[in-house]
C-alpha cells in the first residue's frame, strides 16, 4: 500500500518479461492454448506445465494492459502495463480465432456490443440475439437484436433493439469528439504550452525516488562493512540487504515509469485528442471486436433504456467532450473571458492522474 494507504500495484520484474513473451507467442494465432502451457514451462513462468485454463486466464487477464475493472467500472492504472495494450488486443482476437470461446461444441458468436450495455431497469447485461425473417419476396434475412437478458427481476417490458439503431447511438456520441482540423492544431498547441510545471513536477518525483535509492545503497554499504567486521552476523546481514534490493528494485522500477511517463505523457495527450476527434471515422471502420475494444476503451458505463442508450464516459474522455464543445463554440485558447484554456489545463491535469496511453489497438 502507498502514504495513501491506497492499494499500488507493482508489476514482479522477474516474471514479467516471461508474461510478454507469451503473450507475443500467443498474438501470432498459430499456438493452441495446449502448446501455450508448454510453452510457459519451457520459459521458466511456471515450475511445472500448467493447466490450459491457468493459461486462459492469464491471456484474458486485462491487468496487464494496465487496465483494470472496479466496482462495475473499468479504469486505467497509474502502473506501467507489462503488455502493451495493442498487443493485448491482438491476443484476444487471436486467441478468439482459435475457438478460445466455446458453448456446447459450438463457437459462440462475436457480438459488437456483447458486454458493454447493462440494462436501465434492472442493471443486467444486455445481450445480442440474431433473428430469423422470412417473406416470399426477399428470402430469408437475419437481423441482430439487443434485450434485456432478464436474469434479475423478470421481464420489465424493455423492447427488443436493432442493432443498427444501437450503432446510429454510438456514433453520434463518437461525433461529440469531433473537432475541425485547424482548431484541433490550435488545441494541440494549447496543451504543449501548459505543460512546463507538469514536467517540472515529474522531474521532481524523479529526483525524489533516486534520492530513496541512494539512502538505500548507503545503507547497504555500511551494512557490508559492518558485516566484514563482525559487528552483525550473516544471517541478520542476508535479512536486511535482501530487503533492501527488493526496496531498491520497487523504486527503479517506479523512476523507469516516471521517466517514460516524462518523455511521452505530452506526445501521448497530443496523440489520444487527435484521435479521439477521429474516432467516428475510424470506429465505422473496425470489426466487431475492435467496435467493442474502442468503446470499452472510452466508456465507464452504458445503459439502454426505452431504446435510448445513456453513456458515462471514462476520464479523461469527458474533458475532451467539454473541449470539443467549447471549440465548436469558438472559444479563445489565450487567457481572456470564456477561454478554453482552463479546459485544456483540466484535460492535462486528468490525462496525467488516469496514466492513460493512446489506444493504439483500436484507433
Amino acid at each position: 500500500r502507498g502514504e495513501s494507504g491506497r492499494i499500488i500495484m507493482v508489476p514482479n520484474i522477474d516474471k514479467a518479461p516471461l508474461i510478454t513473451r507469451l503473450f507475443e507467442r500467443a498474438a501470432t494465432g498459430r499456438h493452441s492454448f495446449d502448446s501455450l502451457c508448454q510453452y510457459a514451462f519451457e520459459i521458466g513462468l511456471y515450475p511445472k506445465k500448467p493447466g490450459v485454463s491457468s493459461i486462459e486466464q492469464v491471456i484474458r487477464r486485462r491487468t496487464y494492459s494496465g487496465v483494470f475493472d472496479w466496482k462495475g467500472k473499468r479504469y486505467i492504472g497509474t502502473y506501467a502495463p507489462i503488455v502493451p495494450r495493442e498487443l493485448w488486443a491482438q491476443t484476444q482476437e487471436a486467441m478468439n480465432r482459435r475457438g478460445g470461446h466455446k458453448t456446447h461444441g459450438r463457437t459462440k458468436r462475436d457480438f459488437a456490443y456483447s458486454g458493454l450495455i447493462k440494462c436501465g431497469h434492472c442493471g443486467a447485461s444486455v445481450v445480442g440475439e440474431v433473428k430469423r425473417k422470412t417473406s416470399k419476396r426477399s428470402g430469408t434475412k437475419y437481423y441482430t437484436y439487443y434485450h434485456c437478458s432478464g436474469h434479475r427481476n423478470g421481464k420489465h417490458g424493455e423492447p427488443y433493439l436493432r442493432e443498427e439503431k444501437i450503432e446510429e447511438q454510438f456514433i453520434r456520441l463518437l461525433q461529440s469528439f469531433s473537432i475541425d482540423e485547424v482548431n484541433l492544431k490550435r488545441v494541440v498547441r494549447a496543451l504543449k504550452e501548459s505543460h512546463t510545471e507538469e514536467r517540472e513536477a515529474h522531474n521532481n518525483s524523479v529526483r525524489a525516488l533516486e534520492r530513496q535509492v541512494s539512502t538505500l545503497q548507503n545503507r547497504l554499504d555500511n551494512a557490508y562493512i559492518d558485516k566484514l567486521d563482525g559487528k552483525i552476523p550473516e544471517d541478520r546481514y542476508e535479512t536486511l540487504t535482501q530487503d533492501w534490493r527488493d526496496d531498491q528494485d520497487r523504486l527503479r522500477f517506479s523512476i523507469a515509469a516516471h521517466e517514460k511517463a516524462s518523455r511521452s505523457y505530452i506526445d501521448e495527450g497530443c496523440r489520444i485528442i487527435e484521435l479521439s476527434s477521429k474516432a467516428e471515422n475510424i470506429f465505422v471502420t473496425r470489426s466487431s471486436s475492435e467496435k467493442r475494444e474502442l468503446l470499452g476503451y472510452l466508456l465507464s458505463n452504458c445503459f439502454l433504456s426505452g431504446g435510448k442508450l445513456t453513456f458515462e464516459l471514462r476520464q479523461p474522455f469527458e474533458k475532451i467532450v467539454d473541449i470539443a464543445n467549447a471549440v465548436r463554440e469558438k472559444q479563445p485558447l489565450n487567457g481572456k473571458e470564456n477561454s478554453l484554456h482552463p479546459l485544456v489545463l483540466a484535460w492535462m491535469d486528468s490525462n496525467h492522474h488516469c496514466g492513460i496511453q493512446s489506444p493504439a489497438s483500436y484507433l
